[in-house]
């Protein structure tokens, strides 16, 4: 996504070490005023909510939860695991 403001600063989209939050706070508000996040939004949500890490379309993997929930939306693509079983 060319015009995705989070272009070149994706490491402040991921967490450093396994429950590390500080990084949400920045990518949160890069993401506000992002021209693509309904799209950067769809696709996480395409994801099972589980396998997500860092910050999609402005949410945590915690709120795509939420969001999945709330939209009723199944994961059309397989997780991690299913991957590795085949």
């Amino acid at each position: 996504m060319e015009r995705a403001r989070c272009k070149g600063k994706t490491h402040l989209f991921f967490p450093k070490h396994d429950g590390d939050q500080s990084y949400a706070e920045v990518a949160v508000s890069i993401c506000k005023r992002c021209p693509v996040r309904k799209d950067c939004l769809d696709y996480a949500l395409q994801f099972p909510p589980y396998d997500m890490h860092g910050v999609w379309g402005g949410l945590t993997p915690r709120r795509l939860r939420q969001e999945a929930k709330k939209r009723g939306v199944k994961p059309s693509r397989p997780s991690i695991a299913e991957v590795w079983r085949e």
